[in-house]
């Protein structure tokens, strides 16, 4: 059976990579789990479709919403190549709180 791995990276409209350089990395992360053989899901490339980071109602949404996923989740993987956001870093929190697994990559 496939894990099921929930991607942390970082994503960002501002900063030092800017939004384009944050998409393109998650799509990197994403694609070295399931070159591992793994099912990952990365929210935060998801939601963002439909909901404004912007808004305070839609961010907790998508937090919310992306909470219930890495529950679920066998392993999160954490890829650190752009730094570690405060959002990372929440999760993070969260897994090793219900004692799963927590696993710091780079590309």
């Amino acid at each position: 059976m496939k894990r099921r791995i929930f991607v942390a990276s970082p994503l960002r409209a501002d900063g030092a990579h800017g939004l384009y350089a944050h998409l393109d990395y998650m799509r990197d992360c994403v694609a070295r789990v399931l070159d591992d053989g793994n099912a990952p899901f990365a929210p935060h490339g998801f939601y963002t479709y439909w909901l404004n980071d912007d808004v305070p109602a839609d961010r907790e949404a998508g937090i919310r919403a992306g909470s219930a996923w890495l529950l679920a989740a066998h392993e999160v993987h954490v890829f650190t190549d752009m730094g570690v956001s405060e959002g990372m870093k929440a999760e993070i929190a969260l897994a090793e709180s219900e004692g799963i697994p927590v696993v710091m990559r780079t590309l």
